[in-house]
């Protein structure tokens, strides 16, 4: 309770610390008229200074394995969002689904620093959280949400509902899918796609903010377009993809146009569901920034049916025979060296598998492990329970 409530203090005084700050971001339309204020940390705790502030239209992201914004990490990050929400008299009940840690504050207990819901050391990763909060009084409370990711893929959802009049307030969310896959990137310097693009390369999930700044080298920051696809393998269900950009954007599903927003920016989430039998289904995300401020985030999540698993599955560990890590994350990323900086994904891991261990750094942070067929990677040691590893050799010196 003692870390929830620096946090807490932290958020507040960030409320006053930068309202001057987040006056000059344009707010979006927001979830039920609600702006969210937002900081982004690089570190898991927000003891850093932010390395960005500005205003959200609601909580609902999926960033998958993706930095949120330009300078933000795509692991090890943390973020606070708060706001003033009027409330209509009533028992409401908070929903939250969060890839890693997440903690939510709720009327009276944000003032004293009490979460009604927290999880943020301990995730319950794909799970839906829920806390009722009596708000028979009505009227402005406060709402603070404290977020934590580790590693691998990243999301995190909020909304509510009035149990007493049954209005409910933010889109229902599903499992968020996963970014396992890449997609293809392609970057022009002009509106349209006019001429050839003038870089082409794979990225994860398209995630990004660039800010009043250029999105890749050599691009200029204005009036340039993008585009990404990948093929991606779902199970049969319904799912909804989302989609917010500044300034146009376009969605294709399996070549036909579901999301058709080509026009300067509104603030807006554009939304699309859809039902579709288990197989490999193209999608296309087409992009144009005019001016000012530029931004892209998709994502998609299912809402019913199997959970979903796109892309290629975690990897199926081989026999035991001696040290041996098992999996605590809910998924958790393979690297092909023994850092978060400068490394590539490999492949991914999931909670409760067990592999062999081939080797470790030499301050046992990160550990090596045999991922079959010759094949070996790196997990970190804060995400797995290791045993019997006194024999372990030093295969990489940190």
């Amino acid at each position: 309770m003692k870390r929830s409530f620096r946090t807490l203090l932290v958020a507040i005084a960030l409320v006053v610390a930068f309202a001057p700050l987040a006056a000059l971001v344009s707010p979006a339309r927001a979830q039920g008229g609600v702006v969210w204020h937002a900081a982004y940390y690089n570190d898991p705790y927000q003891l850093s200074d932010p390395v960005l502030i500005r205003t959200e239209s609601e909580l609902a992201f999926n960033w998958g394995g993706a930095s949120p914004a330009a300078g933000i990490n795509a692991d090890d990050f943390s973020a606070g969002f708060w706001a003033d929400i009027a409330f209509e008299p009533g028992i409401y009940r908070f929903y939250v689904l969060a890839d890693d840690g997440v903690q939510l504050f709720a009327g009276e207990r944000a003032t004293w620093g009490d979460p009604v819901i927290d999880t943020y050391n301990q995730p319950l990763v794909g799970q839906t959280l829920t806390a009722d909060v009596d708000f028979s009084l009505g009227g402005v409370q406060k709402v603070v949400v404290n977020y934590r990711e580790s590693t691998g893929d990243a999301y995190l959802y909020v909304r509510w509902e009035n149990l007493t009049t049954g209005a409910k307030i933010g889109t229902d969310f599903g499992t968020p899918v996963s970014s396992m896959g890449n997609w293809t990137a392609q970057y022009w310097p002009t509106l349209n796609f006019a001429g050839a693009p003038i870089i082409t390369r794979q990225e994860s999930i398209p995630s990004h903010d660039w800010g009043e700044g250029v999105p890749v080298e050599g691009m200029p920051a204005d009036y340039f377009s993008a585009r990404w696809y990948t093929v991606r393998w779902l199970d049969a269900g319904t799912y909804t993809l989302s989609v917010r950009a500044d300034d146009g954007v376009r969605v294709y599903l399996d070549r036909n146009l579901v999301i058709n927003e080509w026009h300067t920016a509104t603030g807006l989430t554009y939304t699309h569901t859809f039902t579709v039998a288990a197989g490999e289904h193209l999608f296309e995300v087409e992009y144009y920034d005019e001016t000012a401020n530029a931004y892209l985030h998709f994502g998609l999540t299912q809402v019913a049916g199997q959970p979903a698993s796109p892309g290629a599955p975690p990897a199926q560990p081989p026999a035991i025979t001696g040290a041996a890590a098992t999996i605590a994350a809910y998924r958790l990323n393979v690297r092909d060296i023994p850092s978060t900086r400068g490394s590539t994904v490999i492949t991914q891991v999931v909670r409760g598998q067990e592999y062999p261990i081939v080797g470790r750094n030499s301050d046992r942070t990160w550990w090596q492990i045999d991922l079959g067929g010759g094949a070996t990677g790196w997990v970190s040691a804060y995400y797995v329970t290791a045993r019997d590893t006194q024999n372990v050799p030093v295969t990489f010196q940190s």
